[in-house]
């Protein structure tokens, strides 16, 4: 009676044996090891889990935006003109969120940047805001008198007005925002930017 039960013991533990190998086979890692499988979906543990992205939108910017006057026979006209990346009176402010980064399980980043906060009432348009390398325009003509209350009077005569632009990446499955602030500094003289003497 001792050597049946010992047999079917023998049968059970070379079944559990055979069943237990082919089991290893569809959860088994690199190196033939059997991996943990979930049991909810039957999917290996060990498959790799998508992160989310990191958006970074770049350092904060600062921009001076003066006054230059532009001198006829007639008359006198105040023109908007800026000190740095300048086309006839117009600074050209580029957003760089390249530094963004993402793990590439999913699909590839996309950006998408948009205005969230504008000081003066003229608020500026951003072009190819789709891409990693927006940019958008600024002068004199963006700030007005009305725009005073809005923004810091400095000491040196200046108005500090600032702008907010979310940068926002997406991997398709999950996403992340970044803020970055662009501070441009008007002269007092912008008030009457286009006014004729």
């Amino acid at each position: 009676m001792k050597q049946i039960h010992f047999k079917i013991l023998l049968i059970l533990l070379g079944m559990v044996t055979i069943f237990g190998l082919s089991g290893c086979k569809e959860g088994e890692g690199k190196d033939g090891a059997h991996s943990p499988v979930n049991l909810l979906d039957g999917t290996p543990d060990d498959e790799p889990v998508n992160n989310a992205p990191h958006a970074d939108a770049g350092e904060d910017l600062k921009v001076n935006i003066d006054m230059y006057y532009d001198v006829d026979y007639y008359t006198t006209k105040v023109i908007s003109a800026v000190e740095g990346n300048v086309s006839n009176g117009v600074h050209k402010v580029d957003l760089n969120g390249s530094n963004s980064t993402d793990d590439g399980l999913k699909d590839p980043l996309t950006y998408s940047w948009s205005l969230v906060h504008s000081d003066t009432s003229s608020q500026p348009t951003l072009n190819n805001n789709n891409t990693a390398e927006p940019y958008f325009s600024l002068s004199c003509d963006n700030f007005t008198d009305a725009d005073s209350s809005n923004c810091t009077y400095s000491d040196d005569g200046r108005h500090e007005c600032t702008y907010i632009i979310k940068l926002t990446v997406d991997d398709g499955e999950l996403s992340d925002e970044d803020n970055v602030t662009v501070t441009a500094s008007y002269s007092d003289d912008c008030r009457y930017s286009g006014e004729e003497y």
